[in-house]
């Protein structure tokens, strides 16, 4: 290689393969090469090697995570493997999928301070720099509160800000969005192409919002099996069949365009909402979308019943975290819950379970207070998958972590080798059975998490984000087996981001912002209403969003919904 082709590049890999101890390659044979400012993305199924990857760029492979790597990898001019991590992180930094695995501080102020602190700047110009990162990431409500009291959502936006104010050269981001409400993805996206644009930083983002991906990235690389498939622009990337081969689908519109293609005249493909405007806000409509609704005042036996709700958490951090919750949720039903991070999603769905007691008012189900059932018989009615799975898994292998509720139960020995073979059937885990859940990625330890909350047989399934490092089609099966256990009966409380998800699958959506419930209706309703939207910073699926941009009220839900306005 030329010596100028380093100054040139902002990541080089070539012919590069790696293997943790014992298991399969997790890459293999990559060649790529990253310029200097540009926005790359990376897309792929779950376990297709993104994360490896980002690791393997910024050092920490091989320095951290030791296994067998092969070829040769240069990072902002430094070879990874003859440099320090301390070196390489002066100039390449990494915002990890797991927002908790790189939060070191008490306080949040703090954690912007520390990477600051290392570099030995001065106070003056670290309080300068926090500051103007505090208000560009809109920040200042999380400003010097207890880090472990966050939510999710809020410890992402925490750790990206931390490694913001570092100003790197170069910046990899692993699912940064996974956990944010859509005005905390939107900033994400700002902060980005304003590092990229004005400060000339090169940024490498592993996502599934392939719809942001195709507004923003300039290149974007498709990855499966450890190997990368193809690479190019959005809007030739989108075209390629390749895709759908390995789970993942296009955008919203432009999954429509293909759709119009051979039907309606139209002057190419649209990659954006915008362009999709522009291209079908002329057309005639032969149909409008169908206004029936569902019917969230069911007469369905009530299984959790929620009187006057409301939770302060103590000092030193004292703070009205839910307040006047009346709720009913009818045995049988699928409802989704939404609102920006922070509106009281999780705490509410701790309070039901009973990990949590209301300061004020009572949680009953199936007509008993909450307070008075053990939870070791709690676990019995309502499982609750929570929203990071490394706070629920603690077993040495899948099979013990699925069967330890059982195993706490005290079932027999048949029942739990049954029911176990069972879930790990359901759960497509069976050639991980023996794989400690802690050397799998996201997606597979939400998935084992998930397992072994089902393992029980609960009446109630809470699922705290449980699509958390999933592909889009990943997601999607997640979802469909949430929906099959709802058509046998269980009743399903999903907590979500996935606008698209909430559409497509719940029947009943609830809107949370600032600890109280501020709408509840079918979808339909929901994304009908974009005051109440906007309230909770969150927005319609993209398809909806086209919908009501060309006037369409209600709008449609799902491509199929939109195509069938214009072609009927």
């Amino acid at each position: 290689m030329k010596a100028h082709e380093y100054d040139e590049y902002s990541i080089i890999l070539e012919n590069v393969s790696f293997s943790y101890r014992g298991s399969n390659p997790a890459l293999r044979d990559v060649n790529l090469r990253i310029r200097n400012g540009e926005f790359f993305g990376i897309v792929g199924p779950t376990g297709a090697g993104k994360t490896t990857l980002l690791y393997a760029m910024t050092g920490v492979i091989p320095h951290y995570y030791s296994g067998t790597l092969r070829g040769h990898i240069v990072t902002c001019g430094l070879d990874t493997s003859k440099h320090t991590l301390s070196e390489i992180a002066r100039k390449a930094n990494l915002v990890m999928q797991d927002p908790e695995a790189q939060l070191f501080n008490l306080h949040t102020t703090e954690e912007l301070r520390w990477g600051l602190e290392n570099l030995g700047m001065s106070n003056d110009e670290i309080d300068k720099r926090v500051n103007q990162v505090i208000r560009f990431l809109r920040i200042d409500n999380i400003k010097d509160r207890v880090t472990f009291s966050l939510s999710g959502g809020e410890k992402q936006k925490v750790a990206i800000a931390s490694i913001y104010a570092l100003e790197p050269e170069l910046i990899l981001l692993d699912e940064p969005t996974s956990e944010l409400d859509s005005e905390g993805s939107d900033l994400v996206f700002e902060v980005v192409r304003k590092l990229s644009s004005k400060k000339g930083a090169t940024v490498v983002m592993v996502e599934h919002k392939v719809e942001q991906l195709a507004e923003f990235a300039d290149r974007i690389a498709l990855m499966n099996e450890g190997r990368i498939l193809t690479v190019s622009e959005p809007r030739e990337f989108f075209s390629n069949v390749t895709l759908r081969e390995v789970g993942i689908d296009p955008p919203q519109v432009v999954e429509l365009g293909y759709r119009f293609k051979s039907r309606i005249p139209a002057n190419g493909i649209p990659l954006t909402l915008q362009e999709a405007v522009q291209m079908y806000g002329g057309l005639r409509r032969n149909g409008s979308v169908s206004s029936t609704d569902y019917d969230a005042n069911n007469n369905s036996e009530p299984i959790v019943e929620i009187v006057d709700l409301h939770l302060t958490y103590p000092p030193p951090n004292p703070s009205t975290v839910l307040k006047n919750i009346n709720l009913t949720i009818g045995r049988g039903e699928f409802t989704a819950i939404i609102g920006h991070n922070g509106s009281g999603k999780t705490t509410l769905a701790k309070c039901i379970v009973g990990l949590l007691k209301p300061t004020q008012g009572h949680v009953y189900i199936n007509g008993v207070d909450n307070r008075s059932i053990p939870l070791s018989k709690m676990a019995q009615t309502v499982g609750f998958v929570f929203q990071n799975p490394n706070h629920q898994i603690f077993n040495d292998t899948v099979w013990s972590e699925i069967t330890c509720g059982l195993r706490n139960l005290k079932k027999p020995r048949y029942y739990i080798k049954r029911r176990g073979e069972e879930v790990l059937e359901l759960m497509d885990l069976k050639q991980y059975k023996d794989v400690h859940p802690f050397r799998l990625g996201e997606g597979l330890k939400q998935r084992v998490a998930v397992a072994s909350i089902l393992a029980m047989e609960p009446e109630i399934l809470i699922v705290d984000e449980p699509t958390t490092g999933h592909s889009p089609r990943e997601s999607m099966k997640m979802c469909q087996l949430l929906q099959s256990l709802n058509r046998d009966g269980m009743t399903i409380l999903m907590i979500t981001h996935s606008m698209s998800l909430v559409a497509q699958y719940a029947k009943r959506v609830l809107v949370l912002a600032d600890g109280e419930i501020l709408d509840d209706g079918s979808p339909k309703h929901i994304f009908n209403n974009t005051k109440i939207l906007d309230k909770a910073r969150m927005y319609p699926p993209q398809i909806a969003r086209l919908g009501l941009l060309l006037g369409l009220r209600p709008p449609p839900l799902t491509v199929d919904e939109m195509e069938k306005v214009f072609l009927l």
